[in-house]
């Protein structure tokens, strides 16, 4: 049984930027060891004790899975461990909400670059705007906008952002990009380098500093919880509510992840959509002259106009399903704590 708890600790560890679940839960066990050979705890109480844990953890384990970019891989449960069924979000492996977030966020630089080259050309036609770098700093803004909602990771996501809006200008001025979907193919490749890395900034947020408590303050309470280090293990209620509790944590936990992805699928299909429809316009403009510079400058506004309204949604949506994961995750774990479903 002790294997299995440290495997299951050690899978969040893997799966956390932050959590060091493993070294937290060696300690409590090593320690409730000693309680048992000092005669303190008896051996059916430290059982109970440690299934409590894996019912907590589980639930931890489920949510960071379904957060972040990692893909839970956890030992086969025992029958008092609340699993996770395989066609939830944890298990699916493809929800990643901090991922999805900052991917949402990062595919703007597509449109609204191709906005302001747009602007750039047929501005500088009629004298009032002479150079690219005048319409790219406006981009800037917009990022700092949009960005801004995000917090804690505002600074990095945008410093990203420009990075990527640096090459695509490169690009499209070194190559003469003619092809919408070649420019949207490099932006995602750009997009895809930066997207883990961000992703596990935005969650370690909710993890440790985000909400009260945030997500690991809330596991450091189910261990601390248990008292072992007092001397003795105290359970609050039964086993059977606390499992109850933490099967109906998953269960509200998973639906409102599955509400966000949606959302957030929903969101990313049109401002995607909007950004292609951007950069053929800004295309149109930069290679054409003329009425069709003026039309190409036309769909470049339109487009950017619904990438930026529909990503700031998908931003909106992200961060607030993050914090809702986060706030039912400290619910099921209040009632583990406490021995009880109605938690």
């Amino acid at each position: 049984m002790k294997g299995q708890k440290l495997a299951l600790a050690g899978e969040i560890t893997s799966l956390s930027p932050s959590i060091n679940e493993r070294a937290r839960v060696q300690n409590t066990l090593d320690t409730m060891e000693t309680q048992i050979e000092n005669g303190n705890v008896d051996v059916s109480t430290a059982i109970d004790a440690i299934e409590r844990m894996k019912m907590g953890e589980n639930v931890t384990e489920s949510t960071i899975a379904a957060l972040g970019p990692g893909v839970a891989q956890s030992p086969e449960n025992s029958s008092s461990l609340v699993g996770a069924p395989s066609d939830s979000p944890a298990a699916n492996g493809g929800f990643d909400i901090a991922g999805t977030t900052v991917q949402n966020g990062l595919f703007l630089t597509t449109g609204l670059i191709a906005a302001s080259t747009s602007f750039a050309k047929l501005a500088g036609s009629v004298g009032t705007l002479s150079r690219l770098d005048d319409a790219v700093s406006r981009v800037d803004d917009a990022l700092s906008v949009v960005f801004g909602g995000i917090p804690f990771v505002a600074d990095r996501l945008k410093d990203a952002a420009k990075a990527i809006k640096g090459d695509v200008v490169s690009k499209i001025e070194s190559e003469g990009i003619k092809d919408g979907q070649k420019l949207y193919e490099f932006v995602a490749g750009e997009v895809e380098d930066v997207r883990d890395p961000l992703a596990n900034d935005l969650l370690r947020q909710y993890e440790q500093n985000l909400g009260n408590p945030p997500i690991d303050g809330k596991l450091a309470e189910l261990d601390d919880s248990l008292g072992a280090d007092s001397g003795s293990v105290n359970l609050s209620g039964t086993q059977s509510g606390a499992r109850t509790a933490a099967a109906n944590g998953m269960d509200r936990l998973n639906q409102e992840l599955r509400e966000t992805k949606n959302a957030l699928d929903v969101t990313n299909f049109i401002a995607t959509v909007s950004g292609l429809l951007a950069v053929a316009g800004g295309i149109l403009t930069v290679l054409s002259g003329g009425s069709l510079a003026i039309i190409g400058t036309a769909l470049s506004v339109l487009g950017t106009f619904f990438s930026l309204s529909f990503t700031f949604l998908a931003i909106t949506a992200g961060t607030a399903g993050l914090a809702d994961a986060r706030k039912e995750h400290n619910t099921a774990l209040d009632g583990v704590i406490s021995g009880t479903s109605g938690v």
